[in-house]
């Protein structure tokens, strides 16, 4: 029914955004309605993304498990990452535990959470500063933990970390067909590893990601 709902509302909104869009091609950039209906177009493309969002939520997420590096994935997911935000006032930092074996992983579902956390990450620093990933070993577990400073987060906003919509960046960024991977979707794909994540908050300000994954 969620599913549904969320076509039936899209397809309006889209043709409104399309609708407008050609509209704004025959108007002359001196044209007062040029301002409007760039703000139409500006809701629409929101009303859009929230959607897709959504879709994303409710999309089952299937985790295709087979033997990774785990160290590998996770130099990956920061490459790409210091690949989109390169030259700002941002890095991340690996620490990699070299002795961990291969373990399994659906490696591009696992990347694509990765990336996701540490996007979100980007925007709570306010996009400067630097995010620490380590991986390790506990117990019968491997581990990836994400540290990061931000200039202000609550206990509730650690609470509800994994809530949806929890914090404004731009989730949907890019074209209409691209996939979206947002730190709720995370958690559901942690699980389907058989893991755990978690978010602690330290000294006020520090974030920590702890993420546990089975070592067998």
């Amino acid at each position: 029914m969620s599913a549904r709902l969320a076509h039936e509302v899209r397809n309006p909104v889209t043709s409104i955004g399309g609708l407008t869009r050609r509209l704004l091609k025959s108007f002359e950039t001196s044209d007062p309605r040029t301002k409007k209906g760039k703000l139409i177009v500006g809701q629409m493309e929101k009303l859009e993304k929230i959607l897709k969002m959504m879709l994303a939520y409710i999309e089952p997420q299937l985790a295709r498990l087979y033997h990774c590096d785990l160290n590998k994935v996770v130099t990956k997911a920061i490459e790409s990452i210091e690949a989109e935000f390169q030259n700002r006032d941002f890095s991340v930092k690996p620490y990699l535990d070299e002795g961990l074996h291969e373990i399994k992983l659906d490696c591009d579902l696992f990347e694509k959470a990765l990336i996701s956390l540490m996007k979100n990450a980007f925007y709570r620093m306010r996009q400067k500063g630097e995010i620490k990933v380590a991986t390790g070993r506990n117990g019968g577990y491997a581990t990836v933990t994400l540290a990061y400073r931000v200039p202000l987060i609550s206990d509730d906003d650690i609470e509800h970390f994994f809530y949806p919509f929890a914090v404004a960046y731009p989730f949907a960024s890019g074209g209409p067909d691209r996939d979206i991977m947002d730190v709720p979707i995370c958690k559901i794909v942690i699980h389907k590893h058989g893991g755990i994540i978690n978010v602690i908050k330290e000294d006020d300000d520090l974030v920590k990601i702890n993420i546990s994954l089975p070592l067998e």
